[in-house]
């Protein structure tokens, strides 16, 4: 017969190697679910859409499937192919509240843009003066851009302070210089 710590000393043997046992069992267990886990959120996350790996729910206004780091990335996902139609609209667009200011831009469609900057403004003032459609709206908007400079005031990015008719004479000298 054993002595009483030889039994003790026993169990705990026994004790120490179940927990062994028992956690090797675990972390098995866990690893097995883990890969079950990851294998059933590709099927679900599929449908999701995660924002810097946190999940945005569907009733977000920028909600789409699909992964993003911002909610930038997100919102322009769509203008993915935007640079590689380069045919568009070079325009001139003015406010009553600027009224000696005038931007000059691009766009696929410059009826489009004009909508676009109504929506920031309350009184919807933005007008669209002039617009031509080009080749490749992108070299037009940059060679607008240069010419205006020269001929302007001021200039604050695309905002130029420039006479009106100098402006669309500008631009259609764009027109001009395609052939």
């Amino acid at each position: 017969m054993k002595t009483k710590e030889e039994q003790s000393a026993y169990r705990k043997v026994y004790r120490d190697a179940h927990k062994v046992k028992q956690s090797a069992y675990v972390a098995h267990r866990y690893q097995t679910q883990k890969e079950g886990y990851t294998e059933a959120n590709k099927i679900i996350n599929a449908e999701r859409m995660t924002v810097n790996g946190k999940y945005v729910s569907r009733k977000h206004p920028l909600w789409k499937i699909g992964n993003y780091r911002s909610f930038n990335d997100a919102a322009f996902s769509s203008f993915v192919n935007y640079n590689k139609t380069p045919e568009g609209d070079v325009y001139l667009i003015t406010n009553d509240a600027w009224p000696e200011w005038i931007k000059v831009g691009k766009a696929g469609d410059a009826e489009d843009r004009l909508k676009n900057y109504q929506t920031s403004d309350p009184f919807r003032a933005y007008k669209l003066e002039h617009s031509i459609t080009i080749e490749n709206r992108h070299t037009g908007e940059v060679k607008a851009h240069k010419a205006l400079e020269a001929l302007s005031e001021d200039r604050k990015n695309e905002w130029f302070k420039v006479d009106l008719t100098i402006a669309v004479r500008c631009i259609e000298a764009l027109n001009e210089h395609k052939e």
